[in-house]
């Protein structure tokens, strides 16, 4: 199709320019280019007399054979056929003008046969006499005289009509040059503006916004971006192909620019891996998230494991856009129980679209300790060494070679027994009266005295051996809250 058309376009403008140019053929190449270079070297030859105007009819002859081969190869439209024998006719001429009648008289045959050919063919299409004449002439050139510009009948108005002004083909002639390249020009002109088409997708920032816009022909466009707190992986396309996060565009055809990325899976952050809680007590940790989440968070704490631990607060938090990098506080607690070892347990954190975070937690349990007081002898707990009677917490004496504990605090705060208790000794309630100067010791009882370091702790202790002038005891310092 593309070489039709280039066909069409180089033999019009090939016969065109034959008459224009004294009837002398235009230099023309097999791919429709008009060859500027040659037809000027050629004009310059034609102008030196005899041998110049020899060397330009051959040339023409050649570039004709050009012509009429490609028209036989891929032939031409009924509105195109009167080509082909013009240019027979001017290759008669041009052999006639170098001297060749032979040649001449060859092309001149071809040219009638091909002029009576396409007549009938367009008599046998319907067309009228009055239609064939104006395309074809009245007949074809017998020799050069007849095909020169002043001579050559191109059009009639009728079969027999009267012999139209040579001016006709001459302005009809420059207008077809004039329509033709008018068309070649606007086709292969380049528009003036090219639109650039932007796509920006969520978590980025920079310029130019998604949009359209429209620039000049070689016009600079500078882009630029970057992610927002909470995303990654940035992607910048150009026409379907990665480029840098900032750069230029030229202008010089239509763009497509498209920048995405990939919103962070947020994770929860504590400040700790590991909590240890006493036992009878509390300790505390905290979480936040690692990154901005795009909505809030809601996170849900559970235990499992040792049942003596629980979320005293914190079991439920949120995080939002705004909170997400403020730690919150989770408040664990651990139950007291009768036995001694330190009880584990494991709190997960979970919340819908996070993983899961988990921490262990151990139970220091209230191991007792141990302590053996002597006939005379006192203790601080608080500092846990033995001193003389009248300055600790507890002293031991024996009345009667009874063994007896004392307080040298007011009756309100000395000491009292509860009687004999198996279990752990941080269950013992502690008393609100019942405080007297002094005890007998017996195996197995539990006691209580306060700590005079303060006011607000007790020792719960109990014994675990008599002798003639010692007792052997386990304590543990208790709240009194």
């Amino acid at each position: 199709m593309t070489n039709n058309k280039t066909l069409k376009k180089m033999i019009i403008i090939v016969v065109i320019f034959s008459f224009i140019l004294q009837g002398d053929i235009f230099l023309y190449s097999q791919s429709g280019n008009i060859i500027e270079s040659q037809f000027e070297e050629a004009k310059k030859e034609y102008r030196k007399g005899k041998d110049g105007k020899e060397i330009f009819y051959k040339k023409s002859i050649n570039r004709l054979n050009d012509i009429i081969t490609i028209v036989s190869e891929k032939g031409l439209s009924k509105e195109d056929r009167h080509i082909h024998w013009k240019s027979y006719c001017l290759l008669g001429a041009n052999y006639e003008r170098l001297k060749k009648k032979k040649e001449a008289k060859s092309n001149y045959s071809s040219a009638r046969q091909r002029w009576r050919n396409w007549v009938n063919q367009l008599k046998e299409k319907g067309d009228t006499q009055q239609n064939v004449i104006p395309k074809m002439g009245k007949r074809p050139p017998n020799n050069i005289d007849e095909i020169s510009l002043e001579k050559l009948k191109l059009a009639q108005k009728y079969f027999r009509g009267k012999k139209p002004s040579t001016w006709v083909p001459v302005l009809l002639g420059a207008a077809a040059v004039g329509v033709i390249f008018y068309l070649l020009l606007k086709k292969s002109k380049k528009p003036e503006k090219y639109t650039l088409t932007v796509t920006v997708g969520e978590g980025v920032e920079g310029s130019p916004a998604s949009g359209s816009y429209t620039y000049r022909d070689g016009e600079n466009v500078n882009y630029n971006y970057s992610l927002q707190s909470g995303y990654s992986n940035l992607t910048v396309t150009l026409d379907g192909n990665q480029v840098s996060e900032s750069g230029s565009i030229t202008m010089n055809q239509e763009h497509t620019l498209s920048v995405t990325s990939s919103a962070n899976q947020p994770a929860f952050v504590t400040d700790v891996d590991q909590v240890t809680v006493p036992e009878g007590g509390t300790a505390t940790f905290r979480v936040k998230l690692s990154t901005q989440p795009t909505s809030a968070v809601n996170a849900t704490i559970g235990v499992s494991g040792d049942n003596d631990i629980s979320v005293q607060s914190g079991s439920s938090l949120t995080f939002n856009t705004s909170n997400w990098n403020t730690f919150q506080d989770v408040t664990l607690s651990a139950a007291a129980d009768i036995d001694t070892e330190n009880g584990t347990a494991s709190i997960r954190i979970t919340a819908f679209g996070i993983p899961d975070k988990e921490i262990l937690v151990v139970e220091n349990d209230n191991t007792p300790y141990s302590l053996t007081l002597c006939d005379e002898e006192g203790y601080d707990f608080s500092e846990k060494e033995k001193t003389n009677p009248s300055s600790g917490d507890l002293h031991m004496q024996r009345i009667l070679g009874v063994m007896s504990f004392y307080s040298d605090y007011p009756a309100q705060r000395g000491i009292t027994t509860i009687g004999h208790f198996s279990g752990d000794l941080i269950d013992v309630t502690i008393p609100t009266s019942g405080y007297r100067g002094n005890e007998t010791a017996q195996t197995g009882h539990v006691y209580i005295v306060p700590d005079r370091n303060d006011n607000n702790y007790f020792i719960v202790f109990r014994v675990v051996n008599i002798t003639s002038n010692c007792v052997t005891i386990e304590w543990i310092r208790k709240s009194g809250d």
